[in-house]
């Protein structure tokens, strides 16, 4: 996913590394001081101008373009999984996309990165992740019991 100048759309990847007490595995990757975008909208919403908003936009989508023109799909594409530089202006540098999921059994298409660029923008404009509304509602026990009495 290199592009012609052999410059990365997509967060560098260094190796594999285990925890030896669990054994669990972990990517190791490089380091964005800015972290992912759902906690620079969560931080500084307010400071996302309608100036700002388009070149976000503009960098991310060049991003994704670039993964998609190299005929891969990313299927997991939201705020969380783009992940920023901060320059010492405050300034939010180049994104890159990290995350890539790899789900097997399960029809993706690049429709289904599109959607998640949807909601990135919505999220970018609104300040809220998609749907938050939804994790507040409480779920309501629907359950028949076992015996009825009739």
């Amino acid at each position: 996913m290199n592009n012609e100048n052999g410059g990365f759309q997509t967060i560098r990847i260094y190796g594999v590394t285990r925890d030896p007490q669990n054994g669990e595995y972990a990517i190791v990757t490089e380091f964005k001081n800015g972290g992912n975008l759902r906690e620079i909208i969560k931080k500084t919403h307010s400071n996302l101008t309608w100036t700002k908003i388009p070149g976000i936009l503009k960098n991310i989508s060049f991003r994704l373009f670039c993964v998609h023109d190299a005929n891969f799909l990313h299927k997991d594409l939201h705020s969380g999984n783009i992940l920023n530089e901060i320059f010492p202006n405050n300034t939010i540098g180049k994104s890159v996309i990290s995350d890539f999921e790899v789900l097997l059994g399960k029809e993706f298409t690049r429709a289904a990165d599109i959607y998640g660029f949807g909601m990135i923008m919505s999220e970018l404009i609104s300040g809220e992740p998609p749907f938050e509304e939804k994790k507040n509602v409480q779920k309501i026990n629907c359950s028949l019991p076992s015996k009825l009495n009739i």
